[in-house]
């Protein structure tokens, strides 16, 4: 018996996998399939496809692919501020028939699926208090 049986498949994260897609990758000049890459890995072929875009995308240095790859500052999740939730529940209560669109296109700095949520929030929380 192989001691290879014994280690879980699942015991390796998604940087030890990227780190051997990288290595096998570099070692072979990228000619290789996906398929093949994602047995011998033991991820997905969309996982590979995903690593080889990046690559082809963010150039030579296979130690940055191996990270995470970092949002950008711009592409920061909107923050539902007490000042936000606040104006929202201003403008419900002025006019109720208000659609949810018309309210975020009246407020500044709030998009449309921020408003959805947080009435949807404001609506659980009254559900709840019932």
């Amino acid at each position: 018996m192989l001691p290879y049986e014994n280690i879980p498949a699942s015991s390796f994260n998604q940087e030890q996998k990227r780190c051997a897609l990288m290595c096998i990758l570099c070692n072979l000049n990228g000619e290789v399939d996906n398929a093949f890459l994602a047995r011998a890995v033991g991820c997905s072929i969309r996982f590979v496809q995903k690593v080889r875009k990046r690559v082809e995308q963010d150039g030579n240095d296979p130690l940055t692919m191996v990270s995470r790859k970092l949002r950008d500052p711009e592409a920061a999740k909107t923050v539902r501020s007490p000042a936000l939730l606040e104006k929202i529940n201003k403008k419900i209560e002025e006019n109720p028939d208000q659609s949810m669109n018309a309210i975020a296109e009246s407020i500044d700095g709030a998009s449309r699926s921020t408003v959805h949520r947080a009435i949807n929030t404001r609506r659980k929380e009254q559900l709840l208090r019932k």
